[in-house]
């Protein structure tokens, strides 16, 4: 074999080619370079743990989506992806192909750091590059070690909100030569635009919508209706591609600067990055709690003594617990996939205050049904609303008649979604 440098990019939680720094090292570093996608997931299964529920069609469908979409991007540069069976399967190609360079976004889950750590045991000779992609900000930007992390998100964003986010790149000219790899390759589709209501995975679709919302005067209005139960214009949905790295969290805010620059600034354009420093807040507590993020008393208590009783979590999940704004807000979720922040806050709230379950298994159920499940915001908001995670208020119990009178006095919403005719589309 020559002496060429031969690289390896790991996708995982971020599949898209334009600010994408391990792209760009990549074609600077190693003469030949081979794509591949595995999923973020355990390496080994540990005891104890609660029941699996199987991925949602509609989570599945997004993943092929954006697959097949970053697919067609790399083949602009001649390159294929090709889609690992497991850990082992990516230990096996590393070996065989002499991989010098790993090139992986970092990634503040609990097994996804341990995957690198043991890739670094098994391949002392491999070096790992990492970059944050996936963050508004570089771990080196931060005031503060994760050790000394800001107990709450108030205290996190004062503490960042006006370091500088560095603008997003372009995606690069090119890429090394390509590696031949004997295993199968991810189908490549043709991008499309997002269709009025409905999410389409990939990096094109995002960058489409991206656009549409900051070409319209939405970000002028967004907190005045961001915890309405429904309705395609009353938040933004960029989080579905912010969480599988189709869009970059600093696209979104060099958008929200690009926006107020043109057509001013409001408390609304504002929130937008507010939220965002919210998810910024929750990758980095997930950074340095890890497993604590699992723990059925959080980040900070002693182990809870929780209920899992089998029949009242079917019947959260089925949307048949009584309680007509939860009901409604579940079956929303079954059938498309996504919810609300507010109500997700609701179902929360009903699962862990009203039928005591374990509200990791509400945690559990969402990381496996919503298209836009991320780690750390998922876990920590669930902590959140338990009252074991970065909160200084013990309990969040919301009073579900007076929310529905808020966010659903007409009762549209719930009669919506718990019409019979739903499960025939669904």
């Amino acid at each position: 074999m020559s002496n060429k440098k031969r690289g390896l990019i790991w996708f995982g939680n971020d599949c898209r080619v334009s600010d994408n720094n391990l792209l760009i090292r990549a074609n600077h570093e190693v003469d030949e370079l081979i794509c591949v996608y595995l999923p973020y997931s355990k390496i080994t299964n540990s005891e104890g743990e609660s029941p699996s529920f199987a991925k949602s069609e509609h989570l599945v469908k997004f993943e092929k989506e954006s697959l097949g979409n970053l697919a067609t991007s790399l083949n602009q540069y001649g390159h294929k992806l090709f889609s690992l069976r497991d850990f082992a399967h990516l230990c096996q190609v590393l070996k065989a192909l002499q991989i010098t360079t790993i090139y992986r976004a970092f990634h503040p889950g609990m097994y996804e750091q341990e995957a690198e750590k043991t890739i670094a045991e098994l391949f002392p000779q491999v070096n790992v590059c990492g970059a944050h992609t996936g963050s508004l900000f570089h771990q080196s930007q931060l005031p503060f070690t994760l050790e000394t992390l800001p107990a709450t998100f108030t205290k996190f964003r004062k503490r960042v909100e006006k370091l500088t986010i560095v603008e997003p790149l372009e995606r690069p000219e090119t890429l090394p030569q390509a590696i031949v790899l004997d295993c199968p390759n991810v189908k490549s589709t043709l991008s499309q635009n997002v269709l009025y209501g409905h999410f389409i995975g990939g990096e094109n679709a995002g960058r489409n919508h991206l656009c549409e919302y900051f070409s319209s005067q939405l970000p002028h209005s967004y907190k005045l209706v961001r915890n309405q139960l429904d309705g395609w214009e009353n938040s933004t949905k960029f989080s579905p591609w912010l969480a599988s790295g189709n869009l970059s969290a600093r696209q979104i805010w060099h958008s929200v600067i690009q926006f107020e620059r043109e057509n001013g600034s409001n408390e609304s354009s504002y929130w937008i990055k507010f939220e965002l420093l919210w998810r910024e807040f929750f990758h980095w507590y997930s950074a340095w709690h890890q497993e604590k993020l699992f723990h059925s008393g959080g980040i900070s208590k002693a182990p809870q003594l929780w209920d899992d009783d089998t029949d009242t979590l079917k019947a959260w999940i089925n949307g048949e617990t009584g309680f007509d704004i939860v009901d409604a807000c579940m079956r929303q979720l079954k059938y498309t996939g996504f919810m609300s922040n507010r109500g997700r806050q609701l179902v929360a709230s009903c699962l862990i205050h009203e039928l005591g379950l374990d509200w990791r298994l509400g945690a559990l159920y969402f990381e496996h049904n919503l298209i836009d499940y991320d780690v750390g915001s998922n876990w920590g908001n669930w902590q959140y609303i338990a009252g074991v995670g970065a909160d200084a208020k013990p309990v969040r119990r919301f009073d579900l008649k007076k929310q529905t009178q808020i966010y659903d006095p007409s009762r549209a919403f719930i009669n919506r979604w718990l019409d019979k005719g739903w499960q025939k589309c669904g």
